[in-house]
């Protein structure tokens, strides 16, 4: 979601996501489930708006005027607009009227998962008599379901709620609006989609969809949310009553920890933090740092350590650590911050979702060292994100991501020297071409980074060291790196790659300059020119250049990163990348292989008659096969691993 409307449901990109086309009266949508078709014809948008408008808790709506995805307010008008617009889910102040369940099928999602979720909540309202509708949200399987309320509910119970759906339905429920009692927005009944089409009332309970809109606008009890909630959360042992004012209630996770939620903890001796958290909590954050990933940093590991509400308020709004800023100010557009006028409420409402992480994460290992590996990995990530070797160009970025992809594989196996890696491999997670790696790692060597302990040897990669060089500051070599910054910049480095392996970038008009600007306006979305200069260590110049190539493919609007996969699968696809990615990892995959089997063949080959080995790989592959010349057939060989593992892939989905 957006932090325009923070919360309204739209699809993002035509292209790969094309909504389907409707016109604006009530038709047949999918006649196959008697949950899901819409068989009223004579309900035009002029009623659905008639009735729906009434729904709305507040004077305004927000309206798409120009189908860009931003939604500004606007008073509710005599007729239905013409552009995408969206109801609030709550009065201003911050109580629900409207309960809009939001169901896409997100990436990685079986195709209807979204209808299915979405089909199944309604059967129970209906059992339970609950009131609602059930709307086609855009796409063929996006889901809409609204529950109107005769009175107001507290936003902490449908928080609770929120919670619970998404437990149960994990990535299918977009939980967005239900937790945002300030703005959270969901596109009406009857609302046009930018592109084409426009939200249509199904079938519901039986109801056809015109009697099914009437009895919605009857409005259910709030009771229901409770009825709901109850349904809805997990049962893996009794949680009590959910009254927060009760001191015997606590909340039985899967891991079986409990909240008290008299005191806000979870209950045993509370502990001091970490000493990286208390560096993190006493620094003062840099211009470009995301305050709310650091404040949640803090709050997370206070409430491993048994901190309380009381605890975590006092060092927010008494001792004001520097790292809980986020708690005490918000960000503004101008790039400064605002004092919030509820920063008690506020670090309730945050706190609250620190302790439901904890408590269903297992606790932390007490007084664990980090290994020395591991601190030289994070010593070095940190020096070279600040070293100009990694910022500023292109092949600075390629840089970076390759030192990174190494650095992250070493921390993870503990381990700084002889870490062996092959060229392919290493690629693939730097989102770049092995001939282009191959370069990278020579400059990275050239320079110090990295040494080269071993060669590669048939099948055995080569071997590196993780090495820190000199630096100079201010003319004076030094041997060690400059202090690190309050937020890990191991950290910083696995979301940049994480992001960088997406398709998308792989274009020649985009790459990793624009990749990486796009990374720190979604990372840090308040910086602006000055502050990403900072980060990148561009110049201004080619910053602006780089954002006019993000915006000229949608993935800036108005100043503002577009953070959607759907945007990113569009664009590549209109780029003709999409799929790239994995294209590359399978056939670097089968250039493994078939250097594998020729690593074999030549052991075959050149062992003595009376001494051959065994040779599995012939009995998968056959004999490698030779030109007239008796050299190696590379290309007839990648064709026929290819065959044999596509034969194996069908066989195993079989």
């Amino acid at each position: 979601m957006t932090s325009e409307l923070q919360g309204t449901s739209t699809p993002a990109v035509a292209s790969t996501d094309a909504a389907v086309s409707a016109p604006s009266t009530l038709s047949n949508f999918d006649g196959s489930d008697s949950l899901s078709a819409s068989d009223n014809s004579t309900l035009t948008s002029d009623e659905i708006f008639r009735i729906v408008r009434g729904w709305s808790p507040r004077a305004t709506i927000r309206v798409d005027f120009h189908r860009d995805h931003r939604y500004t307010p606007k008073r509710i008008p005599d007729e239905p607009p013409n552009t995408p617009w969206a109801l609030y889910l709550t009065d201003r102040s911050g109580r629900f009227h409207l309960l809009g369940l939001d169901f896409d099928d997100r990436p990685g999602t079986p195709t209807g998962a979204a209808r299915r979720a979405a089909e199944q909540v309604s059967r129970k309202l209906h059992q339970l008599d609950v009131p609602h509708l059930l709307c086609a949200s855009g796409g063929r399987n996006g889901r809409h379901l609204w529950i109107r309320l005769t009175s107001p509910v507290e936003s902490l119970q449908v928080r609770r709620l929120a919670n619970a759906l998404t437990t149960r339905y994990g990535k299918v429920f977009d939980a967005t609006p239900l937790r945002n009692s300030t703005s959270g927005c969901v596109r009406a009944p009857g609302s046009p989609h930018r592109f084409g089409g426009h939200s249509q009332a199904l079938r519901t309970a039986g109801r056809p969809a015109a009697r099914a809109l009437e009895w919605a606008n009857e409005g259910a009890d709030p009771s229901a949310v409770d009825a709901l909630l109850e349904w809805a959360r997990p049962t893996t042992g009794p949680t009590g009553n959910d009254d927060p004012t009760n001191p015997r209630n606590v909340t039985v996770t899967k891991q079986l920890r409990v909240i008290d939620h008299q005191l806000g903890m979870i209950p045993g001796a509370t502990r001091p933090l970490p000493e990286h958290i208390q560096r993190l909590a006493q620094a003062n954050p840099a211009p470009y740092a995301d305050t709310s990933r650091i404040a949640w940093s803090i709050m997370l590991s206070a409430a491993h350590a048994h901190w309380s509400l009381e605890d975590i308020t006092r060092a927010a709004t008494v001792t004001r650590l520097p790292g809980l800023e986020h708690l005490r100010s918000a960000p503004t557009p101008n790039g400064h911050r605002a004092p919030r006028t509820d920063q008690k409420e506020h670090t309730a409402r945050q706190w609250h979702r620190a302790l439901t992480a904890a408590a269903t994460a297992p606790p932390p290992p007490e007084d664990t060292p980090t290994s020395h590996a591991r601190q030289h990995v994070r010593a070095a990530l940190t020096a070279a994100e600040q070293h100009p070797f990694f910022r500023g160009s292109p092949q600075a970025f390629r840089r970076w991501a390759a030192l990174a992809t190494i650095a992250d594989l070493m921390y993870r196996a503990d381990t700084i020297d002889d870490f062996e890696l092959d060229v392919r491999r290493w690629a693939i997670a730097a989102g770049t071409t092995k001939s282009v790696l191959a370069n990278t790692v020579r400059e990275l060597m050239d320079t110090g980074w990295l040494i080269r302990t071993r060669q590669h040897a048939g099948t055995k990669a080569a071997a590196y060291r993780l090495c820190i060089p000199a630096v100079h500051v201010r003319g004076h070599k030094v041997s060690h790196p400059p202090e690190a910054l309050p937020e890990h910049a191991l950290d910083r480095a696995r979301n940049y790659l994480s992001h960088l392996n997406r398709d998308v970038w792989q274009h020649s008009s985009l790459g990793p300059t624009t990749a990486i600007v796009h990374w720190w306006m979604c990372h840090s979305p308040t910086l602006r020119s000055e502050g990403l200069q900072a980060a990148t260590g561009l110049s201004r110049r080619h910053l602006d250049t780089a954002i006019r190539v993000l915006e000229t493919h949608r993935l800036v609007r108005h100043g503002q990163a577009i953070d959607r996969e759907r945007i990113y699968r569009g664009v590549a696809t209109f780029l003709g990348v999409d799929g790239v990615l994995e294209r590359r990892r399978t056939r670097y995959r089968h250039e493994s292989l078939v250097w594998a089997w020729w690593c074999a063949e030549v052991t075959w080959r050149s062992a003595p008659a009376s001494a051959k080995p065994a040779l599995s790989v012939r009995h998968t592959y056959g004999q490698f096969p030779t030109l007239a010349d008796g050299s190696c057939d590379w290309a007839s060989a990648m064709h026929r691993v290819a065959q044999v593992e596509a034969l194996r892939t069908k066989t195993q989905s079989a």
